[in-house]
């Protein structure tokens, strides 16, 4: 999402992944792409 901006400062990703398999769901991966895009992200 180049040169979006989001008026949040805060995102809670609730556990969607499988820590048995090691598969990420959504929520796990949304998160990842938001702190990687908005260095502020708590």
């Amino acid at each position: 999402m180049p040169g979006t901006q989001f008026p949040f400062s805060r995102y809670v990703a609730l556990g969607d992944g499988d820590d048995v398999t090691g598969l990420r769901g959504w929520a796990d991966r949304l998160a990842e792409h938001m702190a990687r895009h908005n260095s502020g992200l708590v």
